[in-house]
């Protein structure tokens, strides 16, 4: 009966060492589930930067046309007057206050 549990034994333990690191390469910190969500993550934030991206390249090219050897004027026009507020002498300012949604949808 004892040469059949020492017998026992060596397998057992190697079972049970199998199991404890097959459950750390699937779940542990750096197992398959954990590789699987760090793609995730990697996929999803290389979508931003490409996003990121192109809005710099679109402020850039805004930035661009400011520029005083640029030939768009009218846009720094534009810029200046909406942000700061500057009119010329002969121009008058008319507020026209925003239309309530119910008075809208009433009509």
């Amino acid at each position: 009966m004892r040469w059949q549990m020492r017998g026992m034994l060596w397998p057992l333990i190697l079972l049970i060492l199998l199991g404890y690191f097959g459950h750390l390469a699937w779940q542990g910190r750096a197992g398959l589930a954990e590789q699987r969500a760090l793609a995730a993550r990697a996929a999803a934030l290389k979508m931003r930067l490409a996003e990121l991206r192109a809005e710099r390249a679109r402020l850039e090219a805004r930035v661009a046309a400011m520029r005083p050897r640029s030939r768009d004027l009218d846009l720094l026009d534009e810029v200046a007057r909406r942000n700061l507020g500057y009119l010329r002498p002969d121009e008058r300012v008319i507020v026209v206050p925003p239309a309530e949604p119910a008075a809208a949808a009433a009509r």
